[in-house]
């Protein structure tokens, strides 16, 4: 149930982004389409640590004893970590390069 849910959560915050980021990378404005990618990972887990903080209970939001949480981390940290290094770079390649790197993490997460 916490993996589904991790992966609707995704899902549903991340088409409406994926839509906006398209549409400012169309008009020229690779800038504001990095910053509303870089923004929205980080409001997201913004808002999953204060639920951690204010969850009642034994456990946390995650059950980190499921190895699958444990792969979503892992993989999803990769991800991002990868996609903020290559859009510092202005070379294409690069960001194409890290692109790639992020769909295979996609990829490996949903394979694993």
């Amino acid at each position: 149930a916490g993996l589904a849910g991790a992966l609707f959560l995704g899902v549903a915050t991340s088409l409406p982004e994926l839509v906006s980021t398209f549409s400012l990378f169309r008009l020229k404005n690779y800038n504001v389409g990095i910053g509303n990618i870089i923004g929205s990972n980080i409001f997201n887990f913004l808002i999953l640590s204060i639920a951690d903080i204010c969850y009642f209970g034994n456990k946390t939001v995650f059950d980190y004893s499921d190895p699958k949480n444990i792969n979503l981390l892992v993989f999803g940290g990769i991800a991002s970590i990868v996609m903020l290094i290559s859009f510092k770079f202005k070379n294409k390649v690069t960001q194409a390069l890290g692109a790639l790197i992020v769909i295979a993490c996609y990829v490996a997460f949903l394979v694993i």
